[in-house]
């Protein structure tokens, strides 16, 4: 698979077919929260599909995992799922609950085996044990890969996790690992040029920036994609549409 562009936000005032005449991947969230009307998300699926016709490997469409799976209800915090009042201090950080299950199972029953799930979890998800041995259950189990139609399963940690730790983690697991090249400040560049994975799948954040990536920035993104080229770059930078299309422009996509 070559390189993977793509955003995690439409721009304002593009449709969906004029995204993917640009850029061919976009990481859907529309599934986070809850679900998702089958009216909705056939729009999405069917504009996809259509840009496929046309250039097979554009229209790809990922999407990230209910949020009851991955994220603890925190007070105050709201979700569309439906949450069994026993089931909130077992809801998040891969663990069982007959609401999780529930989700899981509506969740994979509408999504059509779309090429990429992601399953991203909170700062409060730490590199324990405990953690760690809930993450590669989950998915052994109840997320396991045929579960998907042999979608592309991205873990994407926060917080405390390492480099190292996390994709030893997503390694062992079967999944690919969701990381930032340029929000780790203590990872030197040329480390991520050497890592021993198959995929990564490159999130970018923009550093906190409120404009786009610099000049320096996008350089070091095209040489990831020199020497890793089985990899995913998704923008959710403040400028996201701008800095990956530029991206794509530099590395002749």
């Amino acid at each position: 698979m070559p390189v993977t562009i793509g955003c995690t936000a439409l721009p304002k005032r593009v449709a969906r077919v004029a995204y993917f005449g640009q850029l061919d991947y976009f990481e859907c969230n529309l599934w986070f929260n809850g679900p998702v009307k089958a009216a909705s998300w056939k729009r999405w699926v069917d504009d996809a599909a259509a840009v496929r016709e046309e250039r097979p490997d554009s229209g790809l469409l990922g999407v990230v995992a209910p949020m009851i799976i991955t994220h603890p209800l925190a007070r105050g915090v709201a979700t569309k799922w439906q949450v069994a009042p026993e089931d909130r201090p077992l809801l998040g950080h891969f663990r069982a609950s007959g609401s999780s299950t529930r989700a899981l199972d509506w969740f994979v029953s509408q999504i059509e085996a779309p090429p990429v799930v992601v399953f991203p979890t909170p700062a409060s998800f730490s590199p324990s044990a405990t953690n760690r041995e809930a993450l590669h259950a989950f998915f052994a189990e109840r997320g396991a890969a045929e579960r998907f139609g042999g979608a592309v399963r991205v873990w994407q940690p926060a917080g405390l996790w390492d480099l190292q730790t996390a994709l030893k983690t997503a390694t062992e697991a079967g999944v690919v690992l969701a990381w930032d090249p340029m929000g780790d400040p203590t990872t030197p560049p040329d480390v991520y040029e050497t890592l021993e994975a198959e995929q990564i799948y490159w999130r970018l954040s923009g550093l906190g920036r409120s404009g786009p990536l610099s000049a320096g920035h996008l350089d070091q993104l095209c040489a990831l994609a020199e020497v890793r080229e089985n990899s995913w770059f998704v923008f959710s930078s403040p400028d996201s549409w701008k800095d990956a299309r530029r991206f794509s422009d530099a590395v002749g996509l």
